[in-house]
Order: C-alpha cells, then sequence, then structure tokens
C-alpha cells in the first residue's frame, strides 16, 4: 500500500504527500473506502507507477473524493502507512490504523 504523509479532508477532495520521482500526477491515484464496525476506513491506492529517473522527493497531491452517507466524519481512519499528520485550516486530519 502506498505510504502517504499529512492526509487531509477537506470535504471533496483528500489530500496527502507522497513520494514522486518526476512524473507523478493527482491521477494516478485513487482513493477507495470500506467501513467496518462502525467506521470509515480510506486507501490512497497509486493506479500507476512513476518510472521516472529523477531523485525521489515528497509532493502535495489532491484526489476528489466525497464520503458516502455510511462513512461518519468523525470515525474515518486511513489503511495506509502515514506519518506526520499535519492540522489544516480548511480541512480536518484523520487518524492512522494501528
Amino acid at each position: 500500500m502506498e505510504p502517504i504523509r499529512n492526509p487531509v479532508l477537506t470535504g471533496t477532495e483528500v489530500e496527502f504527500d507522497a513520494l514522486s520521482n518526476g512524473c507523478t500526477r493527482a491521477s494516478d491515484f485513487s482513493v477507495q473506502h470500506a467501513v467496518v464496525a462502525g467506521q470509515c476506513r480510506l486507501s490512497v491506492l497509486r493506479k500507476r507507477e512513476d518510472n521516472c529517473r529523477k531523485a525521489p522527493s515528497l509532493e502535495r497531491f489532491s484526489v476528489p473524493w466525497r464520503a458516502p452517507k455510511n462513512c461518519n466524519p468523525d470515525s474515518i481512519a486511513f489503511r495506509n502507512p502515514v506519518a506526520a499528520n499535519r492540522a489544516a485550516a480548511t480541512g480536518s486530519t484523520a487518524k492512522q490504523l494501528d
């Protein structure tokens, strides 16, 4: 699963940092969800590998996503490996699953 950092839910998008070798675009990612025991669990998946040769660096991406009705906004957690959640004035940080 794709390691991400600083995930933020804005209501219409999932924003996060991920490694790029220079060719990664937001359209290379998708967001899937599953409701388990009342908790909405998100997974950010990379659909296309970045085969460019630039030195890897963290870049910020925004992927469209709206919480379905059965996802409680207070119980959303990411399944991806996540580090250093960052609060944003326009969004809310999400929990990491253990």
